[in-house]
Formats: structure tokens, sequence, C-alpha cells
């Protein structure tokens, strides 16, 4: 049994036409092509609480929560726990990489996990800028084997150039079959880190200025300025950039220590604040 919620988006109805191909049980949740979205249409756990809820009174053995246009997935386990959108990449590449070794693409603000996998399995990692474009370009220039980022979203390059949701839920649906395992499972084998995100609105006119101050926070840290400020150490990192959708200023910080982790985006977070007020 899966539940799948595409957030009354792209992927509604089709879903029906997915499970019949794939032969499973489908308990849809908001499948209406009706453009009205009941949630944030974001794959996160905040939103995958009636997903979470519908596995439990259902005993269903996997949860999907898409965006929008199906370019992003997040997944529930069969226990009912809601798995951050981090988890999808780097379960699919765990699995993949063991038959289909090479290059991984990835951005700066994603979580370590995808490179402690692909350093298990000897395989280089290249960081682009964040957004599908960056990806798919990185994936050419590298002649990479798979793609993706923090965000939910995969690319297999055999299959298409884009991030594809229908293929990764048919990948993670393979994963379980092929391994004989609980999703619950195959998380937890995986390295776990604690990321948090957060995001300040900033005035058009002074948002790229304003990231560039928060070097001052840094300055006795190596930068990296691929994409907006990255500090990276040890135990962890912070990433510090600018939407390209929205007047906001991004910040993303990752720690094995989840107060840590709160610490990084707190101290970046206020010295914004300051500025935008």
């Amino acid at each position: 049994k899966v539940v799948i919620d595409p957030c009354n988006g792209a992927g509604a109805k089709i879903i029906d036409v997915f499970a019949r191909h794939l032969g499973f049980e489908l308990i849809p949740v908001n499948n209406e092509p009706n453009g009205y979205f009941p949630h944030d249409p974001e794959p996160r756990p905040r939103n995958a609480q009636e997903v979470a809820s519908v596995i439990k009174v259902v005993k269903a053995d996997v949860g999907f929560l898409l965006n929008s246009d199906v370019s992003r997935v997040s997944l529930v386990a069969e226990n009912g726990e809601t798995l951050s959108e981090e988890f999808t990449l780097p379960l699919i590449a765990d699995y993949y990489l063991d038959k289909n070794p090479g290059t991984v693409i990835t951005n700066h603000s994603s979580s370590r996990m995808i490179e402690d996998v692909a350093q298990k399995k000897n395989c280089p990692v290249i960081k682009a800028k964040v957004g599908q474009s960056y990806s798919i370009q990185s994936v050419l220039n590298e002649d990479a084997v798979i793609a993706g980022e923090g965000s939910g979203s995969v690319a297999v390059p055999d299959f298409q150039h884009a991030f594809d949701g229908f293929l990764t839920m048919g990948l993670i649906l393979e994963i379980m079959a092929k391994r004989n395992k609980r999703i619950s499972d195959l998380v937890a084998e995986l390295p776990r880190y604690h990321i948090v995100k957060e995001k300040i609105h900033c005035p058009p006119t002074r948002i790229h200025s304003v990231v560039n101050e928060v070097k001052k926070l840094f300055a006795d840290r190596e930068i990296n300025s691929m994409d907006g400020i990255k500090v990276e150490d040890q135990d962890g990192w912070v990433h510090v950039r600018t939407s390209a959708t929205e007047p906001m200023i991004r910040i993303i910080a990752e720690d094995r220590s989840e107060d840590k982790a709160r610490e990084r985006v707190e101290e970046v977070l206020n010295f914004i604040s300051l500025r935008v007020k």
C-alpha cells in the first residue's frame, strides 16, 4: 500500500496511472487537479501530517509527498515518521551507485549525507549552484550518473535530464522491493545530521549587499562564495544565499548536533535582521 499526496497539483490523477503501471495499491490524498493547494506544496515534514495519519490508519508501506510540479518528493515511513526531504537523494544514490558508479551532482545547500554515501561508493561529488538548470548543466559537463538537491529532487540522466518525482517514487519502491526492507530500516542505514532551514525577507535593492555583509561574521574563516556564502568545519556548515524566486535571503545550516545547527542559523539570522529593519 502506498499513500501519495500530489497536493492537487500537476501529479493529481496521473498518480492513478502510475500506480496501475507499477502494480501497487494506491491510497491518494488531495488528488484533484484543480490547482487549489490544501497545504503548502513544499514536500517537507511539516506538510506531511495528513499522509502520516493515513499511513497509520491503513497500515501503508510508504508515503510520498509531492510538490506542485512533481519535481520534488519527500517520504513518510511505514511507522508514520515524516522524513526530511534531505533523505530522498541519499536513499536513491546509495542504491543506484552500486550498479552505476560515477560522478554525483548536488548543491551547496544539501546535507552531507550524499557526500558520505558517495564516498562509501568511491564516487566523486561535484557541487553546483542551487537550481535544476545548474544541476543539469553540471550533469552534462561532468558526465554525471545522478544529480539532485536536498529539496527532494533527483535526476537520473539515463532516464531524462530533469528532476522527476515519478522516477524518484519508482526508484524508492524498487529499493524497498529489491532490498526487502522498510523505509525506516533504509533510513536507519544512512548517517544522521540535523539541518535547519530559515529565510528572511529583504528588499530586492539591498539583498545582495546584505548577503555580502555576512562575510564580516566569518572574517577569520575560509569562505566559499560560489553560490552566496558558505562556511564549513568538521561538524557542519552554514550557507547563506539569495532566493532566485522571491525577495528572501535563505539560511541553511547543518550539524551533528541539532542545537548547534540552530545556533549557526540564529547567528546569521540575527546579524541580517539588524540590517533589514
